[in-house]
């Protein structure tokens, strides 16, 4: 579905005109993309944070307290790095080789907005956490993600697939 989103952004003019049924067949490749990496990775993923770092839900004011604030954010961070990092690497990279570019070409693209991606990431995904980890339950933070992802992969996919370059302004 966030591949479809992304079509809805401006593309670049000098591309070939996109056939029929391309956007289609795009949306599904990134679409088995998202059920391993989002369905199946972010699962075990947060599975597994959840073990490292526990917390519980915040239900009430007085459950606020340091320690707790202090747990739930480090969670967050650890989140947004390290299965940031991972995803986000393996949603450009897999999503160029998907649509037949060299993985030498889908890794230098990777290189080229790699990092651009990872402050947009900083700038999403540690509020949208923090949202997760202080209100949802466990066994609603996998769903409370995927909302998330669907909006980030709509980003992710645009990046991928434009190089990030604002064609907006083309006349």
């Amino acid at each position: 579905l966030s591949d479809v989103v992304a079509n809805l952004f401006p593309g670049d003019d000098d591309e070939e005109p996109k056939g029929r049924w391309q956007w289609l067949f795009r949306a599904i490749r990134s679409g088995c993309l998202g059920i391993f990496v989002n369905g199946l990775g972010a699962t075990l993923w947060l599975d597994r944070l959840n073990l490292l770092i526990p917390t519980e839900p915040i239900k009430s004011p007085s459950d606020l307290n340091f320690e707790r604030v202090a747990m739930i954010f480090a969670k967050a961070v650890c989140d947004s790095m390290l299965w940031g990092a991972f995803s986000n690497t393996i949603g450009i990279v897999g999503r160029r080789v998907m649509e037949g570019d060299p993985v030498e070409e889908a890794i230098e693209l990777w290189a080229d907005n790699i990092v651009e991606i990872m402050s947009s990431e900083i700038l999403f995904w540690p509020a949208w956490s923090i949202m997760n980890f202080c209100f949802m339950t466990k066994e609603l933070q996998v769903a409370f993600a995927a909302l998330g992802a669907l909006v980030w992969n709509s980003y992710l996919s645009w990046m991928a697939h434009s190089g990030g370059r604002d064609t907006s302004s083309k006349g």
